[in-house]
């Protein structure tokens, strides 16, 4: 298959934005990168030839680069994380540019009614209930959203149009399921408990898994520590204050757990809300006191896997796919880590011989046990660059 086909991809500037360019330049040769301004462009990378800033905010720029992308032979247009953006870039393109759009996370799981999820354990559901309404409390269930979904669904069907219509599918995302049924082509997932979900939404669509390159540094921790083996014996409890990590269930399983000297170390620093981090340091330090270790300052990755040795065991209570870069790094570190199994990764990593650990069933017991050192092996088989360009060519087959 032909590498020398012309590729543009379209991401916001990150801390993954460099790791995603190296990654994808060994895909094509003829491939270019668009960095869409968000005010986090002071990066090295916007050095390179082939990396160009798009700015929404000039028009006359915008149109310049869509222009050059429709007039040239480029085949390939790849979206990483779908949003309003991106979309209004997509309806720019010509039609027959192959639009892939690279899944990252929020982007189908948080504004999503076409498959709503439970996202909060009980606990956690309290919390966010606790001053609603009891029909706020019905709207929030998904499943009254698959029943408003699927009702606007069939209305849309009827060929009906009003503005109201229009504001209801714009507020119960219709107007996102369409478009990605109508103009996207390939979906990469990953973890492929999204492909089975996805593949039933939009039939039709080709799936790949291009966030599997073994040279992201996601994979160097385990790539680097082959007989790494966690020597601690603290508990990290989730890797941010996200109210996805469902902190307060967690809390509840340790409390019931006969703890002795251990500490419960939780990284809090970003991704919730005042009042959610504020309630999650108070239920820690009411259960534990001073074993409960917030960490409400940013870490460097030196601080933090310094933070990581001291731990063997890792609470990742995430009923969605998340916070991958930080599971391979707890398992490639030798950490026990206890997963939600509703959590893609669980099935994912358990099929492929990964030693996790159901949350349900977490026990008073922080001893390493002896078959994790194969995790980091398994977890380089899994992620190989074999995987990866198969992927790839899955992405640019029939051009």
């Amino acid at each position: 298959m032909s590498r020398d086909i012309k590729v543009v991809h379209f991401l916001e500037a990150t801390l993954f934005t460099e790791a995603f360019i190296n990654s994808f330049e060994k895909t094509s040769s003829d491939i270019t990168f668009y960095i869409i301004n968000n005010g986090f462009l002071d990066r090295e990378y916007m050095k390179k030839d082939n990396v160009k800033l798009f700015d929404m905010d000039d028009n006359n720029e915008r149109s310049l680069i869509i222009n050059s992308i429709n007039k040239n032979e480029t085949k390939v247009a790849v979206f990483h994380v779908l949003n309003a953006v991106k979309m209004e870039i997509i309806l720019s393109l010509r039609k027959d540019i192959r639009k892939i759009w690279c899944l990252w996370g929020n982007d189908f799981y948080d504004t999503n009614y076409y498959y709503p999820f439970k996202l909060y354990e009980k606990f956690n559901l309290a919390f966010f209930e606790k001053d609603k309404s009891i029909v706020r409390k019905i709207y929030n269930r998904p499943e009254f959203k698959t029943l408003i979904f699927n009702t606007l669904k069939h209305i849309n069907t009827l060929g009906i149009k009003s503005k109201l219509l229009t504001k209801l599918n714009n507020h119960f995302a219709l107007d996102r399921y369409f478009f990605i049924k109508e103009n996207i082509d390939y979906i990469s997932y990953i973890v492929p408990k999204e492909k089975k979900i996805l593949s039933k939404i939009f039939p039709g669509k080709v799936f790949c898994h291009l966030y599997s390159d073994p040279d992201l540094p996601q994979f160097h921790h385990f790539k680097e520590n082959n007989d790494n083996i966690a020597q601690g014996n603290n508990i990290l409890l989730a890797h941010s204050a996200a109210e996805t990590n469902n902190h307060l269930d967690c809390l509840e399983i340790l409390k019931s757990c006969n703890l002795s000297t251990q500490k419960i170390i939780s990284p809090l620093s970003y991704g919730g809300s005042k009042e959610y981090i504020g309630e999650v340091i108070q239920k820690g330090k009411e259960y534990f006191g001073e074993r409960f270790v917030p960490l409400t300052e940013r870490l460097s990755l030196e601080e933090y896997s310094k933070i990581l040795s001291s731990c063997s065991v890792a609470m990742m209570n995430q009923r969605r796919q998340q916070a991958g870069g930080n599971l391979f790094h707890l398992i490639g570190s030798g950490i026990k880590v206890y997963l939600n199994k509703e959590n893609g990764f669980y099935d994912y990593f358990v099929e492929n011989g990964i030693k996790v650990f159901d949350i349900t069933v977490f026990k008073n017991n922080f001893e390493v046990e002896q078959d994790l050192k194969s995790n980091s092996k398994k977890l380089r088989e899994l992620y190989s660059e074999e995987h990866f360009q198969n992927q790839i060519n899955i992405s640019l087959q029939n051009l």
